[in-house]
């Protein structure tokens, strides 16, 4: 059975890529941050340096850097899909609907 996508809903398609890019970020963000943390702290005293306190540094900037991260990703995702969705609505209405096939 062939079905047609005609519209696709602005806010709808805005807000799922929205939590989709922002959780992405977050969990890519944090796991980095962790790996980069561990592996400073094991580099420090080679350096000479406190691993407790380089830890804990680059724990603390990653994490800010990781949450405001997430959000530019999420408010940008929101934009750019709802413009897609919006430019897809149009092309839609004028050339045809993508068709699917669905069993």
């Amino acid at each position: 059975m062939t079905q047609k996508i005609n519209k696709i809903g602005v806010m709808s398609l805005a807000k799922i890529e929205a939590a989709l890019m922002g959780t992405m970020v977050l969990i890519v963000g944090v796991v980095g941050t962790l790996l980069v943390a561990v592996s400073g702290s094991a580099l420090a005293p080679i350096m000479g340096l406190d691993a407790s306190a380089g830890f804990i540094g680059i724990l603390i900037a990653g994490l800010i850097g990781t949450v405001m991260g997430a959000i530019i990703y999420a408010v940008f995702g929101f934009i750019g899909s709802a413009v897609c969705a919006l430019l897809y609505n149009f092309v839609a209405g004028k050339i045809g609907p993508i068709e699917i096939e669905l069993e």
